[in-house]
């Protein structure tokens, strides 16, 4: 069947949510993000429809009617942890080293398989999560885990993920770019990949580059 994304309010949008509504309180548990989620339902015609649940698809459609009560709770809670999350990312936006090390660590989380140098630094800190030097000093990482998150705190967050994956996998060894990554570029409040498409990327890349191999000479 053919595919297409489309937006607004219909019944097919409303039976799926209602029908997926577990799914989606889990999603937003493990990512903290409500408003990236998307639904598919059949339209009349036979097409797969996909509708991403941003914020006016909650406020138009699912918060409206006779099943409002079934999704507030859910949306409540996200609107809290985005108020109580403010104040302690934009502390830590304001670090002079903050921009700095996210974008050199997102760069080596999305990297990850391909790059040897990215695996030798994110393995290199000794974290289960990939927290530390050469990223973030002791301090910071400490603050990182204190974000709010849907489950208290993003270090509770991550704790509850590794404990899921070894209950589902046998492992609790990451796959870096899509596990780890999404979740941290959403905590930072960072858009990387809007960022790697601007025309800086290329000259941060270079740059950053020659900077490692002059590192590793030195060493």
């Amino acid at each position: 069947m053919t595919s297409h994304y489309a937006d607004g309010h219909t019944e097919g949008l409303i039976r799926e949510a209602q029908s997926s509504e577990q799914r989606i309180s889990s999603k937003f548990e493990n990512s903290g993000d409500l408003t990236s989620i998307k639904l598919c339902n059949t339209s009349v015609d036979g097409k797969d429809v996909y509708v991403q649940l941003h914020q006016h698809v909650w406020q138009t459609s699912l918060l409206r009617g006779p099943w409002k009560a079934e999704f507030q709770s859910i949306w409540d809670k996200y609107i809290a942890v985005i108020s109580s999350h403010a104040v302690p990312i934009e502390e830590l936006q304001r670090l002079p080293s903050w921009k700095e090390g996210v974008t050199n660590f997102l760069d080596d989380l999305s990297n990850f398989a391909s790059n040897e140098a990215a695996q030798r630094r994110l393995l290199g800190t000794n974290s289960a999560f990939s927290l530390g030097e050469p990223y973030f000093d002791a301090e910071t990482v400490a603050k990182i885990l204190r974000l709010p998150s849907p489950e208290g705190t993003l270090e509770k967050q991550l704790q509850n993920l590794a404990q899921k994956k070894m209950d589902r996998d046998r492992t609790t060894e990451w796959c870096s770019s899509h596990e780890l990554f999404p979740l941290y570029e959403r905590a930072f409040e960072f858009n990387y990949r809007g960022w790697k498409s601007g025309i800086d990327y290329k000259k941060w890349k270079k740059n950053r580059e020659s900077k490692a191999k002059k590192e590793e000479r030195g060493k």
